[in-house]
């Protein structure tokens, strides 16, 4: 749970920064996807240790009781929903009346449409001539002309 959270924390920071571009967007929620995907494979060190203190009945000294009124989660359940709520919020080509058939047409057609999208980033523009560059060259050269 702890995994989880400080991932989905982590995004949300991100994503509701003023510098963050759709493409930026899209690709921090597909690595966070791709995190959850790993997780539910091989849980980590926090997942770890709360089962085994849930084993042994204690936790930092604490003991830990049971109690019918209170239900474990199911870490595999949670991870899955996590992720189909995180797929669901990506950007999409496709109307969402339209049933789901995983076409690849739509994945074509969502590919070319971030590669367009592309250009909007700042860092994919080429690198600016300094000022002082241009207006060197310029007096360079009609000094030339005129001599």
């Amino acid at each position: 749970m702890y995994d989880i959270l400080a991932e989905l924390s982590m995004v949300s920071e991100c994503l509701q920064n003023r510098q963050t571009t759709v493409v930026y967007a899209d690709k921090l929620i597909r690595r966070s996807i791709a995190f959850f995907e790993c997780l539910k494979e091989k849980p980590s060190t926090k997942s770890l240790g709360a089962k085994r203190a849930a084993i042994e009945g204690n936790f930092c000294g604490v003991p830990l009781t049971s109690s019918s009124k209170i239900t474990a989660i199911n870490h595999q359940q949670l991870l899955s929903s996590v992720i189909n709520n995180l797929n669901r919020r990506l950007f999409t080509t496709r109307s969402s009346n339209e049933p789901s058939t995983g076409s690849s047409n739509h994945e074509k057609e969502y590919i070319s449409l971030f590669s367009e999208l592309q250009v909007l980033e700042s860092k994919s523009w080429p690198p600016e001539k300094n000022s002082l560059d241009m207006e060197k060259k310029k007096s360079k050269s009609s000094v030339q002309d005129l001599g």
